[in-house]
């Protein structure tokens, strides 16, 4: 048998050997230097001037070869044209060119042959060349008709192309079957110059093989190459999905850089404006194999699927990647994870990583390992995601967790699972049940204080292999009551995938299905009624506006508010200056009206005496000096509140007045023409007869024993001087009588 076995194997081996000989003569190459000229599979049409007309023939060509030659068009002389084809056609395709003799008789036809094959092949040879400057095997790049890579060498010139500053906005690129690149040294796509800006479908189909260093020759990092992964960077507008990287195998190390590292991408970038979470989007997307790195130098970031994610999404992807990532650099951070090194802003849902990480440092120094089995450092939100894979750092951190290494004051991290009986190892000691996070900062506010925006973390739970298909329905009944409005990171409501378990699986795994989510805030997001007495106080204070001192309750509200709050609470009253320049203005305004009430009052007691001076007689004087006495006791701002004073000044000038004509000496009248008659203030009046006006309502009577003086009149004035009386400038002598009186 052994016999007759070795003597089949020699028959079909000379056979194939025979066949191989007659096919390599038949299949002779078109060019003379095969090696200078390319020609183009496909049918190429030549033409030839013969010797009647044209000559018009189809050339095939296949794998760069004349394999076929067909008339398509001739009005030579029969008998010559019958005589020329046969052996012209098969002599050009057993050469391989037309380089060979023509037929006698018929030359001017086999020379007319040979033109239309020359032709046919120079349009060949010209979509050969194009072909190869060519990057893609078809399309224009848009939705309907995207660009397709089928080879290496497509994935290869694409990869250059973007390197070269061309972002492919608005372009999509499509994988039409698997791609192995195991033979090649990868370039990460775009490097950390041009970040793609397109959008990348593997259909589904695997890049097989992807090497970034080696071992013995790993990938140097420096400033100019931070960002490693297939990608470099993803723009805000990218999106990754349905691609599968398998034998990944990324050997790095740092010199004069920090390396940021991940499988389909270093980093992925967001949306610069505010609140606004839209950023490049992975979806769907599988990796396999390992990412070590090491570095001297920096903070490092490594995550099995990103390095550092800056908004945008990550969703239902899994990675299936052992990560290392060791620094010895003094003081810095080595990061590692199975999805991200870092999340900022972003969304990681519905993904899941089964390998197992490690980081920390070989040396004896202060580097801080942050390790996590999906996201080291957590900035944004982690939501429904599975982890199940070893951690471990070779020294101590508080910044191990199975969800997330450390959930920062604006990370979250909801509805999540994780493997407890995998294995947790933190500077040598283990961790049995590991953590779901090692390290998480306190909560911190949104801008109107009535939210949580971080420091969160929310039905994180533990789980063994028996309650592994719990652990898939746990998981899809959370999309009935979802904690993440996942629009705001620019993902359909339907994208993510529903959960199961496979037959003989040891973890949960993503389905073909896709769930309907309904978003609901969680309760940990809502800030207490009791934690928002604070804004409370700051409304109340606002309220307050310019002091009066009608403001006196609602500035002791606000200070009675204040004084109820806790420490912390009192810390966050952000306008608490403002309440206490409102005392100090109600103080003083107080202080002020108290002043005025008691300059009031004052003036008010001297307005009071001098209203009691009445009319002034010669008895008025002390009346008259308790008023002036109480006035001029006065400050200036009570004398300006007495608004009687001008009586008081009338008052005294008529005193004074009165006085001085009581004081003026008196000369005997003479005798009067009437008889004994005298004029006294009892039985006669001093008036001006000629003065018919009436008194003013401003007049006094000044009464004594034997005149009246006018004090309100200042046009006329009555003054008795020996017999002889002044009135307006007239003289008026009154004769006076004597009165001869009886003994």
């Amino acid at each position: 048998m052994q016999l007759i076995g070795k003597m089949k194997y020699a028959i079909i081996k000379s056979a194939v050997f025979a066949l191989s000989a007659t096919m390599l003569v038949m299949s002779t190459p078109i060019s003379v230097n095969a090696k200078e000229t390319l020609y183009a599979d496909g049918t190429f049409e030549g033409s030839g001037k013969g010797h009647v007309d044209t000559i018009v023939l189809d050339v095939t060509i296949a794998n760069g070869k004349i394999v076929d030659i067909e008339t398509k068009q001739q009005n030579e002389t029969p008998e010559y044209w019958e005589m020329a084809v046969p052996d012209m056609y098969n002599n050009i395709i057993n050469k391989g060119d037309t380089d060979v003799d023509t037929i006698s008789g018929a030359t001017d036809s086999s020379n007319g042959i040979k033109d239309a094959v020359n032709q046919a092949l120079e349009i060949s040879a010209s979509k050969a060349t194009e072909d190869k400057n060519k990057i893609f095997e078809s399309g224009n790049g848009t939705q309907d008709d995207p660009y397709i890579i089928h080879t290496t060498d497509q994935l290869q010139k694409f990869a250059k192309s973007v390197t070269a500053d061309n972002d492919y906005s608005g372009k999509y690129i499509v994988l039409d079957s698997d791609v192995n690149i195991s033979d090649i040294s990868w370039e990460p796509i775009g490097g950390n110059d041009c970040a793609f800006n397109g959008d990348f479908n593997g259909q589904n189909h695997s890049i097989i093989g992807m090497k970034i260093g080696t071992y013995n020759n790993p990938y140097m990092i420096t400033g100019k190459n931070t960002y490693v992964g297939f990608f470099g960077i993803l723009n805000k507008d990218a999106q990754i999905k349905n691609l599968k990287i398998t034998g990944i195998d990324i050997e790095s190390e740092g010199t004069n850089g920090n390396g940021i590292i991940g499988s389909i991408a270093g980093g992925m970038k967001g949306f610069d404006d505010t609140g606004n979470l839209h950023g490049a989007v992975i979806d769907n997307c599988y990796v396999s194999g390992s990412i070590y790195h090491e570095s001297d130098n920096g903070d490092n970031y490594v995550g099995g699927i990103v390095g550092w994610q800056t908004k945008g999404a990550v969703i239902n992807c899994k990675s299936d990647i052992v990560v290392s990532c060791y620094v010895s650099d003094q003081d810095k951070i080595a990061a590692a994870a199975g999805i991200a090194g870092v999340l900022e802003q972003g969304l990681i849902a519905n993904s899941l990583s089964i390998e197992s990480v490690g980081g920390g440092t070989y040396e004896n120094n202060s580097v801080t390992p942050i390790i996590s089995n999906l996201v080291a450092i957590n900035k944004g939100t982690v939501s429904s995601c599975y982890a199940s894979g070893s951690l471990s750092t070779h020294n101590e951190s508080k910044y191990g967790g199975m969800i997330s290494g450390w959930i920062t004051e604006t990370g979250k991290a909801y509805d999540s699972k994780y493997d407890k009986e995998t294995g947790m190892s933190i500077g040598g000691e283990s961790i049995n049940p590991p953590e779901p996070v090692g390290t998480q900062d306190a909560a911190s506010l949104s801008d109107d204080g009535f939210t949580y925006v971080g420091g969160l973390s929310n039905n994180l739970e533990g789980f063994d292999f028996s309650g592994l298909k719990e652990t898939a329905d746990d998981l899809n009944a959370s999309f009935e009551n979802y904690p993440v409005d996942i629009t705001r990171y620019g993902v359909n409501v339907n994208s993510l995938k529903k959960w199961y378990v496979g037959t003989n699986s040891y973890y949960a795994d993503l389905g073909s299905a896709k769930a309907t989510i309904v978003y609901k805030q969680p309760v940990c997001e809502l800030v207490p009624e009791s934690a928002l007495q604070y804004k409370k106080v700051i409304e109340q204070i606002d309220a307050i506006g310019d002091v009066t001192i009608e403001k006196e309750n609602a500035i002791k509200e606000a200070r009675m508010g204040y004084d109820a709050l806790s420490e912390d609470q009192k810390n966050k009253v952000s306008n608490y200056e403002l309440l206490t320049q409102a005392e100090t203005k109600l103080f003083e305004l107080k202080k002020e009206e108290e002043n005025s009430k008691t300059d009031k009052n004052a003036a008010a007691e001297v307005e009071k005496k001098i209203d009691a001076i009445g009319t002034v007689t010669k008895d008025s004087g002390d009346i008259i000096k308790e008023a002036r006495t109480a006035y001029d006791a006065l400050t200036a701002t009570q004398k300006a509140l007495v608004s009687n004073v001008n009586i008081l000044t009338t008052a005294e000038d008529a005193y004074k007045k009165l006085n001085k004509s009581e004081d003026t000496p008196t000369t005997k009248p003479a005798p009067s023409i009437y008889g004994d008659d005298k004029l006294t203030g009892t039985d006669k009046s001093l008036s001006n007869t000629n003065n018919t006006s009436p008194k003013t309502a401003e007049e006094k009577s000044l009464k004594g024993t034997s005149k009246t003086v006018k004090t309100g009149d200042t046009t006329k004035m009555f003054l008795p001087i020996c017999g002889i009386i002044f009135t307006a400038g007239v003289i008026v002598v009154v004769i006076r009588r004597n009165r001869i009186s009886k003994r």
